[in-house]
């Protein structure tokens, strides 16, 4: 399994999943023009890797804003994440925030997801 590298834009997030070590990173900005079409390549790779985990992932989304349709996909893509942990793999998952906004959706996020979660100021 090769590694997903997006370059970020004005709209779209820098994307980076190592299937080999486990670590990825979604960070920037993200309000592309269609979610659809930017993030379903994603969780197409997403459902690949689950068939055969690094041991431990670690995720780092790093956001400094995203618009409503892009907060839809970070529910699924962590779900996805989920799956991993409750098929006994480590999973952490840091959610970096920097306003009020971003903190309270990753509040919100940890409250209903069943995966280790941090929230961190950046």
């Amino acid at each position: 399994m090769k590694n997903l590298i997006i370059e970020r834009t004005e709209k779209t997030p820098y994307v980076n999943l190592n299937p080999a070590t486990g670590t990825m990173e979604f960070s920037g900005r993200s309000r592309p023009e269609s979610s659809i079409k930017f993030y379903e390549p994603i969780e197409d790779w997403l459902l690949e890797y689950i068939k055969n985990p690094a041991a431990k992932t670690v995720v780092d989304f790093k956001f400094d804003y995203f618009d409503t349709s892009s907060s839809k996909w970070f529910l699924t893509l962590i779900k996805h994440f989920e799956t991993i942990y409750l098929e006994k793999h480590e999973v952490v998952i840091n959610w970096y925030y920097d306003d009020d906004d971003i903190l309270e959706y990753g509040e919100e996020i940890k409250d209903i997801r069943d995966v280790p979660m941090n929230l961190l100021e950046f």
